[in-house]
């Protein structure tokens, strides 16, 4: 899955080329990126060295950005978001879903204990994002255990910790707050899958698939001004 999110993000980065390209000739000139802060920082910002090395006319402009408005409108080039757009000007083009999962680091659990399950979070901090609507989502607990006579098996709930700690539109402030140990939290798997792999953040509850109570399920979106042609 990771590598995939890579080829994902060099696809980005061909569309800036053919960004520059559609204006001139040569491939010179600046772009200007906006993207969500897990996926740019993660995935993209890596990629940029070696993209300037091969294109050294190329000026990389890249702001990480969590807020729903409309990254084009404000004069970027290429926008990676969460919201399908709906200009008229505007292409969309779907990268991928994003996978939830809730976390916690070593040194909370230490202190507070591990939940076993969704309904034992409620006795735990919680670290929660407010988006643009203003409202704070229930996290919503499906079983994937499927042996018969399992008292977990099917079920589905919805459940969330205290809110001891809300954040407005920074997903990346949340995956932040969980390493300091503020408490529990449920982040996309690829922004917290390098802290799993270093033991700085521990996976809960994997007998449970998580996802918003009241969103569909997250989607990131590649957006780009409509020109001449379509990218291949």
């Amino acid at each position: 899955e990771y590598y995939e999110r890579v080829r994902q993000a060099l696809e980005i980065m061909d569309e800036a080329v053919r960004v520059i390209q559609d204006r001139r000739e040569t491939v010179e000139g600046r772009v200007r990126i906006s993207a969500v802060s897990f996926f740019g920082k993660h995935l993209v910002l890596p990629l940029l060295r070696r993209f300037r090395e091969q294109h050294a006319g190329v000026q990389i402009e890249i702001a990480f950005d969590d807020r729903e408005r409309s990254p084009l409108a404000a004069g970027f080039d290429l926008a990676i978001d969460r919201t399908p757009a709906h200009e008229q000007s505007v292409s969309s083009r779907r990268l991928c879903s994003l996978t939830l999962a809730v976390v916690a680091s070593p040194a909370y659990l230490r202190k507070h204990g591990t939940p076993k399950y969704p309904q034992d979070l409620p006795q735990h901090d919680g670290i929660l994002v407010v988006l643009a609507d203003g409202v704070v989502d229930k996290w919503r607990f499906a079983s994937v255990r499927r042996e018969r006579g399992s008292a977990t098996a099917g079920k589905v709930i919805d459940v969330q910790p205290r809110p001891a700690l809300t954040i407005i539109e920074q997903h990346d402030a949340v995956l932040n707050a969980a390493l300091q140990g503020h408490g529990v939290a449920c982040l996309s798997v690829d922004s917290a899958a390098p802290y799993l792999r270093d033991g700085q953040l521990r996976l809960l509850l994997p007998g449970w698939r998580v996802e918003a109570a009241t969103r569909s399920q997250p989607v990131l979106y590649l957006h780009y001004v409509q020109r001449r042609y379509e990218p291949r």
